[in-house]
């Protein structure tokens, strides 16, 4: 399988070629986001970049509901440009109204849409080594107390 990429930053992985976001968007067959929320990545998936993609494309998001133009990746689900989806996130997640949400109705009544409530990365893993980051930090944190209290 050839595995592109695109970041801001030059990088060096092994069996990944580094791409420009045109190349991406225009040759993968999977496109999966994992970036951060900014007013320059804001709607990165636009009505032009889901214009410029292939006819089938598979689009993960595990960031941000709003990296994606909603309407526009709507239009592009049910014409079948996007062939599926897994959404990890959608923009408005927490609206009291939220079973209002078109991409909620769609994925209600389609099978090709599936969106979970931002636990993509929860794992058995991920929640025990956030656990240890938590407890070594805050023993960080006690013994540097400890530490600057006996100085006193």
């Amino acid at each position: 399988m050839r595995v592109i990429a695109c970041d801001i930053k030059e990088f060096s992985a092994p069996g990944v070629e580094q791409v420009d976001f045109d190349a991406l968007i225009r040759e993968s067959d999977v496109l999966s986001l994992h970036l951060h929320l900014t007013p320059e990545t804001a709607g990165i998936l636009s009505r032009e970049a889901f214009a410029r993609m292939k006819r089938g494309v598979v689009i993960i998001n595990t960031s941000r509901g709003a990296l994606i133009d909603e309407a526009a990746f709507l239009d592009a689900l049910e014409s079948g440009k996007v062939s599926a989806a897994g959404l990890d996130m959608i923009h408005g997640e927490w609206d009291e109204h939220l079973e209002r949400h078109p991409l909620i109705h769609y994925a209600a009544t389609h099978r090709n849409l599936i969106i979970t409530p931002h636990i993509g990365g929860s794992t058995v893993e991920s929640n025990r080594d956030a656990r240890l980051f938590t407890a070594r930090k805050l023993a960080e944190y006690l013994r540097r107390t400890a530490k600057d209290a006996r100085a006193r």
